[in-house]
């Protein structure tokens, strides 16, 4: 006995099970979507710590600065730092924040990232004396006869200093 069932169902069903059936993920051909998630925004710079805060360096002296940006919770960023003198007549900064005294002064170098500052006060200070180079037009004197004498003042690197005044 051949028995057929028939079934009837509503206009409406059909076509909410069609529309499920189409939104259920996919075909044999293609496989079903997974939602993305975009990724996480990254911190931003709240603050950038450069140390030391304050520093001291002679004229044709170098020191070198770091930088550290962070977050709004203190903790440390990889982010790129860019540097720069106030007054580069004072004192240099180069791309890794070494610094070079220029001539005696004082002037803020500046760290920056993501345009957040921060800063690090410096003072160049003169180079010491390293000597006096005295030298006499003559070498040997007579008694009571007068000769010149002139004075070259070097710093403690050997180099010529021209900012010194030398008193007889």
């Amino acid at each position: 006995v051949n028995e057929m069932a028939v079934f009837r169902f509503p206009r409406r069903a059909v076509a909410v099970a069609l529309v499920l059936s189409a939104c259920a993920g996919g075909s044999a051909d293609r496989p079903p979507t997974t939602p993305t998630t975009p990724p996480p925004t990254p911190p931003r710079v709240a603050r950038v710590d450069v140390s030391p805060s304050s520093l001291s360096v002679v004229a044709r002296g170098s020191q070198l600065l770091s930088a550290v940006a962070r977050d709004s919770l203190g903790n440390a960023l990889t982010r790129t730092i860019s540097w720069s003198s106030a007054n580069s007549a004072v004192a240099t900064v180069t791309a890794d924040g070494t610094v070079t005294g220029i001539a005696s002064g004082t002037t803020t170098v500046e760290a920056v990232a993501e345009g957040i500052r921060g800063t690090s006060s410096v003072v160049v200070r003169r180079m010491p004396v390293g000597a006096v180079i005295v030298s006499l037009l003559t070498a040997q004197l007579e008694v009571n006869k007068m000769t010149s004498a002139g004075a070259v003042v070097t710093d403690s690197m050997g180099l010529v200093v021209t900012d010194r005044q030398v008193t007889w």
